[in-house]
């Protein structure tokens, strides 16, 4: 007789709690306090990733779910054709190296650091189609042979150097059942699709491959169900997709893919409808969060894969990164969650230190000299600094923060002074900055702290380069910014210091440089992609792993910085400029608060994987 034991090769275990780790599907235990028998099944569903730096749509897609590149596309506004590239770690996007030719609606295939793109628009007058292939290797695009014929929305499979195009609209605007075979220099003609397909998705290798769904002639209604199966030689139908439809996320291998989004009939509409195909059949999943077509995607199976950029029902290019697993963990995605308030607003000019479960505000914009800790869950008034102000400078933990410089009452002062937290109060510090200045960054202890930027008042106002280091009791100069500026972000410690960003001339020109310091000197390293001026301030993290968020004009983006390359990360849930946060270590444990307008304490919280148990009933 066959036991359960013959099939999973353990018998059923008695446990007080439930396993969160090595469970299998089907896997079944007795959980002796609840009196239940439990098993664990699988989930689908999506979640929320970091978002593109720039919203496309006809990008294309290739990698996996935790590597994945965005390339090409067609941006906002219509002259955007792009040569951009990004790629993403899993959690956010960062900028990679430009195309040589700029183009949308491109087919290819392969992994982050080994990828082909072949065909798409290129940019008026005509929007005329190309054939011209370029590869990328992880960091740059090098151009290689055309293919036979130029050609846009073809379905893309394969590696470097065993990749294929099928399908596709040439010109003047004919769909084509026609493949062509790359061998990583040249381009061959394959076997004809049976159907002729543009828009279609595609998945798998030169030798494995597959194409579904799509859109036929005539023009403009007939979009398919079709699939097909390709042997590196010849194509053969198999059983059609449940809906029809054109332009959607694709992903995986000829016996694991997916289709999700798209647009159909009727009237073109958008779609939020995903199927899975087995190698045999298809199955319909857990729908897209939102109406998207013609988005990138990828991934190695139906079960991880990625969908990204696209166009809305109200004609947006957006930005939106989802991702889509299928296990029998439930995912979390990282996202913010809303904090205790501070007693009295910080509005601005106020100044975060220590980490998300033992935080300090200091200054706002009433230049009281308010102070207040954060526990991870509600704020309590402390006392007030010597000198009440803001903008200033500060940095350090909870029972050891130093403040330096910014703003008092009631003239509009900028000041010099540096103070000291214990914990409890304040002590104003012997040594003083060498100027006034306010709106710089810190980093750092208390007595190991740095000290740099800002907007000076004398001969007259301008932005300073000048670095300082402090010891607790005294200020000591250090080596200069290459950029001066003020409002930038800061992160790191007085031997490995970041400034990001910020405000280099009157008004409201900001730069994009980013500088980190090596106790000595300041270096110039990749720039952030954006120019953000007056974001958080703060000690944001450290030299290899620090964040970035809101900005003038108010903004919810948040960026986060490996120690070489910048990424997208989720976003806030209220947009702000001028607030301020703090994150004490590497890892994303930090917290924002305040800005303009007055924002709520929000802490950053990382995706989780869990185990969840499901009770076994004889219903």
């Amino acid at each position: 007789m066959t036991t359960y034991r013959n099939i999973h090769g353990r018998s059923i275990q008695a446990v007080t709690t439930d396993p969160t780790g090595d469970v299998t599907e089907g896997q079944i235990w007795y959980n002796t306090d609840s009196d239940t028998f439990k098993t664990v099944l699988l989930n689908a569903g999506w979640s929320s990733g970091g978002n593109l730096l720039t919203g496309r749509q006809e990008l294309l897609g290739t990698g996996t779910q935790t590597a994945a590149l965005g390339s090409s596309g067609y941006s906002s506004p219509n002259s955007g054709i792009g040569v951009l590239t990004e790629e993403y770690n899993g959690t956010g996007w960062n900028v990679g190296g430009a195309l040589n030719t700029g183009r949308f609606g491109g087919s290819g295939a392969g992994i982050q650091t080994a990828t082909f793109i072949v065909g798409g628009a290129t940019p008026p007058p005509g929007f005329p189609y190309t054939s011209q292939t370029e590869e990328y290797d992880g960091s740059s695009w090098t151009t290689g042979n055309n293919m036979g014929t130029a050609r846009i929305s073809a379905g893309g499979f394969g590696t470097i150097p065993a990749g294929a195009i099928a399908g596709g609209r040439t010109p003047p605007n004919t769909t084509t059942s026609a493949t062509e075979e790359y061998d990583g220099t040249n381009w061959t003609a394959g076997g004809a699709l049976n159907n002729v397909m543009r828009s279609n998705g595609s998945g798998g290798t030169q030798t494995a491959g597959i194409s579904f769904g799509g859109r036929g002639d005539p023009a403009p209604s007939a979009y398919l169900t079709n699939t097909e199966e390709y042997d590196g030689t010849s194509w053969t139908n198999s059983n059609s997709m449940s809906a029809a439809r054109a332009a959607g996320a694709r992903a995986g291998t000829q016996t694991s893919a997916m289709f999700s989004g798209g647009e159909g009939p009727p009237s073109d509409a958008k779609k939020d409808s995903v199927e899975q195909y087995d190698g045999t059949s298809w199955t319909t999943t857990t729908s897209l969060p939102i109406a998207t077509t013609t988005a990138g995607g990828d991934g190695a199976s139906n079960t991880a894969s990625l969908a990204f950029g696209g166009n809305t029902p109200a004609a947006n290019r957006v930005t939106t990164t989802l991702e889509f697993n299928q296990s029998i963990n439930t995912i979390t995605a990282a996202a913010f969650s809303s904090g205790g308030t501070p007693v009295t607003s910080p509005y601005f000019g106020t100044v975060g230190s220590g980490g998300q479960s033992s935080g300090l505000k200091m200054g706002d914009s009433a230049r009281s000299g308010s102070t207040e800790e954060y526990n991870g869950s509600t704020w309590s008034e402390q006392n007030n600094m010597s000198t009440g102000r803001h903008t200033g400078m500060g940095a350090g933990t909870q029972t050891a923060s130093f403040y330096a410089g910014g703003v008092s009452n009631p003239s509009l002062t900028y000041l010099t002074e540096v103070e000291n937290y214990d914990g409890s109060s304040w002590t104003t510090a012997p040594g003083a900055l060498p100027a006034s200045v306010a709106g710089g960054g810190a980093c750092g202890t208390q007595t190991a702290g740095l000290i740099y930027g800002g907007l000076l008042t004398a001969p007259f106002y301008r932005q300073t380069s000048t670095t300082n280091e402090y010891d607790g009791t005294n200020i000591t100069s250090g080596g200069s910014l290459n950029t001066a500026r003020r409002g930038g972000q800061s992160a790191g410690t007085q031997t490995a210091g970041l400034y990001v960003s910020g405000n280099n001339s009157g008004g409201s020109s900001t730069t994009t440089n980013v500088e980190e310091y090596n106790g000595t000197s300041w270096s110039e390293v990749n720039n952030i992609p954006s120019a953000v001026n007056f974001g958080g301030f703060g000690p944001l993290g450290t030299q290899t792993s620090a964040f970035q968020f809101g900005g003038v004009g108010g903004s919810t983006a948040t960026t986060s910085y490996d120690g070489t390359n910048f990424s997208s990360n989720p976003s806030l849930s209220t947009s702000r400029t001028e607030g301020a946060g703090a994150a004490t270590g590497p890892g994303p444990s930090f917290f924002v608060f305040g800005g303009t307008p007055p924002g709520a304490t929000e802490e950053f919280n990382v995706a989780t994987e869990t185990v969840t148990a499901s009770t076994l009933t004889s219903s």
